[in-house]
C-alpha cells in the first residue's frame, strides 16, 4: 500500500476511533472496509465524519459530489477525495 494511502488509513481511523469513542478502530480499517455496513456509522456520525474529512484535506466547496456508493469501501473514498482536493 502506498504512504498515501496508509496516511488516508490512518486519518479515516482516527476520525472514526473519535467519533465511536472506540480505539479498536485505529487497527481495524484497511482500504476494503465499507464505512457504513462494517463500522456501522450512523447518520449523525456520518455527518460529524464528513465534515471531519473536509477539515483534514482542506476541501473548501464541500463533498456534493459523494455519493453512498463512495462510502462503500475506503478505496473508492479515498479515490473521490483525491479527486475532489
Amino acid at each position: 500500500m502506498s504512504q498515501e494511502k496508509q496516511r488516508f488509513v490512518r486519518v479515516v481511523a482516527s476520525i472514526i476511533s473519535v467519533i465511536k469513542d472506540d480505539s479498536r478502530w485505529t487497527s481495524e480499517l484497511g482500504m476494503g472496509t465499507d464505512l457504513v455496513n462494517e463500522v456501522g456509522l450512523t447518520s449523525l456520525e456520518m455527518v460529524q465524519f464528513l465534515l471531519k474529512l473536509e477539515e483534514e484535506y482542506g476541501i473548501q466547496e464541500g463533498l456534493d459530489g459523494l455519493d453512498f456508493s463512495h462510502m462503500t469501501s475506503m478505496e473508492r473514498l479515498h479515490g473521490f477525495l483525491r479527486a475532489e482536493a
